[in-house]
């Protein structure tokens, strides 16, 4: 994915996720997202990532998620992420952007050892 400062930012599908979250530290590449405090019923502990659990308690609602399709088409997509202080990649994009916008993992559409998403 691609920030607002054209900085690009490696994410992570993850199609057993329910939420989309993002490390801290790459929000200096977003300067107008709002993160705001989860409500108690809001906050979640976060397993599977990791040897430990990790509790989220901050979120963007609207975070600006800019991706380019396989057919080169640039995708702007608005959902809310949980902030993590923690994480061993940048970003996880999970299902509450996977399956809303219906995108399909293309693991034979491309060379090598990765896949295509196809939204």
């Amino acid at each position: 994915m691609q920030a607002p400062d054209l900085t690009p930012i490696d994410f992570v599908p993850d199609t057993g996720a329910r939420t989309s979250i993002i490390k801290r530290k790459y929000l200096e590449h977003y300067p107008r997202v709002n993160i705001k405090q989860a409500s108690k019923d809001e906050q979640m502990e976060i397993t599977g990532i990791g040897s430990t659990a990790i509790f989220a308690e901050h979120y963007i609602e609207d975070f600006p998620l800019t991706m380019q399709a396989v057919d080169g088409e640039i995708i702007r997509l608005y959902r809310r992420v949980y902030v993590v202080d923690k994480l061993p990649v940048p970003c996880i994009i999970g299902n509450n952007i996977l399956r809303l916008n219906g995108v399909n993992i293309m693991f034979n559409d491309v060379l090598g050892d990765f896949a295509a998403l196809r939204i």
